[in-house]
């Protein structure tokens, strides 16, 4: 291999390997987010399907999920009443076999829904149905036309996990009760320099290392990610070069000649770590978000959670950057028992100030994909 080709493989492979470190991410490559945005009557196909309802579908899907997996479905039962389901076909058994992240997943998906549906002149009545983190069926969904609550949804369009360029800046109280809102009980913030930050630092480093060569954890990341642009087109979920960082000459390189088995390599691996032990070495403190119990409905609620101080953090410039491998990898008792909290945890983040916060990139599937 000729020196310019090496480097080419070293920059592209650089910021490939950030997604070692995102449990909850979103992706995008060479299609913007907008292709999920279409004239409503070329594509309306479902007769129970109103124009509002299906915007309110739209913004809903926007949400994060474990690889951008999107697992949710909707079934269409009546105008305004849907059945939310989870699609074990996106599911990630290899980092998380109980389909705990799944169900996270499902959270933010209805926070957005709700939020939308108050835009748009409805109240929406969510019940949940899941008895298992492994039911299909999730939650039930009526929209009753009410009064219009006006939520600026372009705070929905506009949210996104953003790994690179971290501050070493602490979060200020007025900004974590700022972005943390009603939900402080359930929120938990440790700077960098405290013993809490290094033990979750540490931790997270070890974490990946474990989950980095474990060849199913591994070979289940390298199925998700979409090299080339038809693959992305075809797909419409996954990550790609855009949702990894990744730009110009750099990204064109990754999508014309990787494939899964750069992935699988043991340089890829290790220069993997190599970039996970860079981040830890940048950011402001760790936020940690637990739920009142390890039921469906109270990991959806974490999963609402996130979402709901996710779509507050642009405006302050906070970067979210969910690590959860710890949890992945089956230390969640230890980290609970670590940092003094009783409840079960759901999120870790590393959480820090940007000067400039990135428009998202993420890849998203049409609302006629997922609806039927």
């Amino acid at each position: 291999m000729n020196t310019s080709r090496r480097e080419f493989l070293q920059t592209a492979g650089k910021g490939l390997l950030l997604t070692a470190a995102l449990p909850l991410i979103n992706a995008c490559g060479t299609i913007g987010r907008e292709s999920n945005i279409s004239e409503f009557e070329p594509i309306m196909t479902n007769k129970l399907m109103k124009k509002d309802h299906f915007e309110i579908l739209r913004y809903a899907s926007l949400a994060p999920s474990g690889h951008n997996a999107q697992p949710w479905e909707v079934d269409i039962i009546e105008p305004g009443r849907w059945i939310i389901k989870s699609n074990p076909d996106r599911w990630l058994p290899a980092v998380d076999p109980e389909n705990r992240e799944g169900t996270l997943s499902i959270g933010p998906f209805i926070e957005n829904l709700v939020l939308a549906a108050g835009s748009f002149g409805y109240s929406a009545d969510v019940a949940y149905l899941a008895s298992s983190l492994k039911d299909k069926a999730v939650a039930e969904v009526t929209l009753v036309k009410d009064r219009r609550i006006e939520y600026p949804l372009n705070k929905i369009e506009s949210r996104r996990t953003v790994r690179s360029n971290h501050l070493q800046k602490s979060i200020t109280s007025d900004d974590l009760k700022f972005i943390s809102g009603s939900n402080n009980s359930n929120i938990f913030y440790f700077p960098a320099g405290s013993k809490e930050g290094k033990f979750l630092a540490d931790g997270t480093l070890e974490a990946n290392k474990i989950q980095t060569f474990r060849e199913n954890a591994q070979s289940e990341l390298a199925d998700w990610i979409r090299f080339s642009s038809s693959d992305a087109e075809k797909y419409r979920n996954g990550l790609t070069p855009s949702s990894m960082e990744m730009s110009g000459f750099a990204s064109l390189f990754v999508r014309l000649f990787y494939d899964k088995s750069n992935v699988m390599s043991q340089s890829f691996r290790e220069k993997g770590i190599g970039i996970i032990e860079e981040q830890l070495k940048s950011y402001g403190g760790w936020i940690v978000i637990t739920c009142d119990g390890s039921d469906p409905k109270n990991i959806i609620e974490a999963g609402r959670i996130f979402q709901r101080m996710a779509l507050k953090t642009r405006e302050k410039l906070i970067a979210l950057h969910p690590m959860t491998q710890l949890l992945e990898e089956g230390f969640g008792k230890k980290v609970q028992t670590g940092l003094s909290i009783s409840e079960p945890i759901q999120f870790i983040v590393r959480a820090s100030y940007v000067d400039d916060y990135p428009d998202p990139v993420s890849l998203r599937r049409p609302v006629e994909w997922f609806t039927a």
